[in-house]
């Protein structure tokens, strides 16, 4: 009786030490990803002496958003990148949220309606094609930069 007890609770042990480790290892593997991102955030609510100061400052102690108004304001960034450029922050931004909102809604919806024909309807071709879809997913998106710019330049797209 006393064997069977033991047992339990040495399996029970290795399951605690093994949920533990995992968590210990997924927090350690989260923080790795979001404490360059949080140390951008805090950063872009300092001054310019604060953010460069050795040993660095890890919270604002006089936070501002002049940072931000400087790359808003096209006067402010004129001085950093060239008035050209600064009289297109905005609307680049805006142009780019208007693409990245149209190509993840449409993606949405033909994934959707993709998805549903592939789980429910049996045709020919469909595992081709799935693996078509699939193949095509699994290229990484950088190696499409060099053909899309070439394809671009002979378009003549490309902003001069």
């Amino acid at each position: 009786m006393s064997q069977g007890r033991f047992r339990a609770s040495s399996a029970a042990r290795r399951r605690r030490r093994r949920t533990a480790l995992l968590t210990l290892g997924g927090a350690g593997l989260a923080g790795f990803f979001l404490i360059p991102f949080s140390w951008l955030l805090l950063t872009s609510f300092m001054h310019e002496q604060e953010a460069m100061s050795v040993p660095p400052h890890w919270i604002p102690g006089r936070p501002t958003l002049a940072n931000y108004m400087t790359f808003i304001h096209p006067s402010g960034t004129r001085s950093i990148v060239g008035s050209r450029a600064a009289e297109n922050t905005l609307p680049g931004i805006r142009n780019s949220l208007i693409a990245a909102t149209g190509t993840a809604a449409l993606n949405v919806a033909l994934g959707t309606l993709a998805g549903y024909s592939f789980a429910r309807l049996r045709f020919r071709r469909r595992t081709t094609l799935m693996f078509l879809y699939l193949g095509s997913r699994m290229v990484p998106g950088i190696a499409l930069i060099v053909p899309l710019y070439l394809v671009i330049q002979r378009l003549g797209l490309l902003d001069r």
